[in-house]
């Protein structure tokens, strides 16, 4: 309610900075945006020691061409796992960077 008050009463074309209107929902983006970080990086050392363990099962296989066709499916699920944790970081590092450099822009509102 607060930020729609705020825009109600800029109305004469005046630029404001974002950081100025308070937002409620500010603190819940930060919690999701917490979470989020935590998830992928959780997401990311399971993904390493599924790698770790994947490759210790390989070289113990022992020439058992079961074991070892499994293990080498490990390792290729364990790297994608490793990939999509490291991408989602850096989508939403950016992500992240951009909004910011939105929001610390000057928005003119005209009504």
């Amino acid at each position: 309610m607060s930020l729609i008050l705020a825009a109600l009463t800029i109305g004469s074309g005046q630029g404001i900075n974002p950081t100025d209107v308070p937002i409620t929902g500010v603190r819940v983006a930060g919690i999701v945006s917490q979470f989020f970080i935590v998830f992928t990086w959780i997401f990311g050392v399971v993904a390493v020691f599924s790698l770790l363990l994947a490759g210790f099962n390989y070289i113990t296989a022992g020439g058992d061409s079961d074991k070892a066709a499994t293990a080498r499916r490990q390792i290729i699920y364990s790297i994608i796992g490793i990939l999509i944790a490291s991408s989602t970081f850096v989508i939403y590092s950016a992500t992240r960077k951009v909004a910011q450099n939105a929001a610390s822009s000057t928005i003119g509102t005209s009504l």
